[in-house]
């Protein structure tokens, strides 16, 4: 198991691939889910590309309740705990140590709105926001999606996903990020790569990615 550890500046990601866990880190934003509708029902009785455009389809919706959820907690949590609205994860580390979920508020959010993240308090000090997990798990999520799954996002934050490459550009466009990568083999072997800035570019860029002054 590899696992790569991408961090941006104050914050931090984890994403896993096959034989890699590979960790990115950063602040994310609320957005709509903006993915294309596919009818179920179409589907029942339909050949494996059909259903696996179902599959993606459920994983999206997936995704976006559990931003939902994120919204109503962030709502009770406000009156329970005053206007406490954290940035990001580095800012939940104040009042929690726990690696869990967690509502967050980056000022990119046009609305003011939160989303839900999963905090790693543990890697490098704590405070990392994690925006993607692939591991070795008995029910895998599937990876191989289209366009629209990526730009906003899929699977389940207890488990294997995938933030959203929208929510990477909103979280790298403001403020200088630094991203780190944490590698950990099948024998525990670890080694990690820092690299700054690090961005992500808009839809119309192809959500490029952009590491160091280059």
């Amino acid at each position: 198991m590899f696992h790569d550890s991408w961090e941006l500046c104050p914050h931090t990601a984890e994403m896993w691939t096959p034989l890699t866990v590979l960790l990115l880190t950063y602040r994310l934003c609320a957005a709509g889910a903006g993915a294309h509708d596919i009818p179920l029902e179409s589907a029942i009785g339909a050949g494996p590309e059909r259903l696996r455009a179902v599959e993606q389809r459920l994983s999206q919706l997936s995704a976006h309740l559990a931003q939902l959820d994120g919204r109503l907690e962030a709502r009770l949590a406000q009156r329970a705990d005053g206007e406490w609205r954290p940035e990001d994860c580095a800012a939940v580390q104040q009042r929690h140590r726990l690696s869990g979920t967690y509502t967050v508020y980056p000022p990119t959010c046009g609305n003011g709105g939160g989303i839900r993240v999963y905090c790693d308090m543990e890697t490098d000090g704590g405070g990392w926001t994690v925006i993607s997990r692939r591991d070795d798990v008995p029910h895998h999520q599937d990876f191989n999606l289209n366009w629209q799954s990526y730009k906003w996002g899929f699977g389940n934050l207890s488990a294997e996903f995938w933030m959203g490459n929208e929510y990477l550009n909103l979280m790298t466009s403001l403020d200088q990020v630094q991203l780190r990568v944490d590698l950990k083999d099948w024998e525990n072997g670890t080694a990690y790569a820092t690299y700054t800035p690090f961005s992500v570019g808009t839809e119309e860029q192809k959500y490029v990615l952009k590491l160091g002054n280059d």
